[in-house]
């Protein structure tokens, strides 16, 4: 038996134990601009202040009328992007203003030059700047430059916006290039506010006039 003292202590000295299993966190990143979502914000969120402050834990959501009804989202005192609501309480859409957004498989950004004009297949004039996307996808871009030129189906001309910096992502429930529920227009309306909500149930009223 004491022949088989050393054997056995090379066995456990030798013997490792299984790494840990690790499983991958499955929650949407806060900062992620997908088809399915706007970092936690989903189709399924509702365009109003309650809602919106249930679903941005720790996030600052300040309403706003400028023209209409805004939800203005704010971390550490920096915007981020705000929302624009629908009628029947949704969200319309989101405007991202803040550089710490990033678009799944795509290198757009607010405040960089873009890359990736050839994806693109239509523009829109919305105000002053162009708005552009693929048709079909939830994401648009909007760009710090003139619309002519670039608003008129032509794809070479679209061309040079590679480069030209980003102003805003804008991310819809709806596709972009599909007919609007309201009205039937085309892909994201004007200024993201056409539709849009005056108010809601649990929103505060507007300033009154001096």
């Amino acid at each position: 038996m004491a022949k088989l003292w050393p054997l056995i202590l090379t066995a456990c000295a030798t013997t490792k134990a299984p790494p840990p299993t690790i499983i991958a966190s499955t929650a949407p990143s806060p900062y992620a601009i997908t088809e399915a979502a706007m970092g936690p914000i989903t189709g399924k969120t509702r365009g109003t202040l309650e809602g919106l402050r249930a679903a941005l834990h720790g996030l600052e959501v300040r309403p706003i009328y400028d023209g209409g009804l805004e939800y203005h989202v704010f971390e550490g005192g920096q915007q981020l992007y705000y929302v624009i609501p629908a009628d029947d309480g949704t969200v319309f859409n989101v405007h991202v203003t803040s550089g710490k957004f990033g678009v799944a498989k795509r290198a757009w950004r607010a405040g960089e030059p873009f890359r990736g004009a050839a994806d693109l297949t239509a523009c829109e004039c919305w105000g002053d700047q162009p708005v552009c996307y693929k048709t079909g996808e939830h994401i648009a871009v909007s760009f710090k430059r003139a619309c002519p030129g670039i608003s008129d189906g032509d794809q070479h001309a679209r061309a040079v916006l590679d480069g030209v910096t980003v102003q805003r992502m804008i991310w819809s429930p709806t596709p972009f290039g599909a007919a609007a529920a309201a009205g039937g227009v085309e892909g994201g309306v004007e200024g993201g506010v056409v539709g849009g909500s005056t108010g809601d149930a649990d929103d505060p009223p507007p300033p009154e006039d001096d």
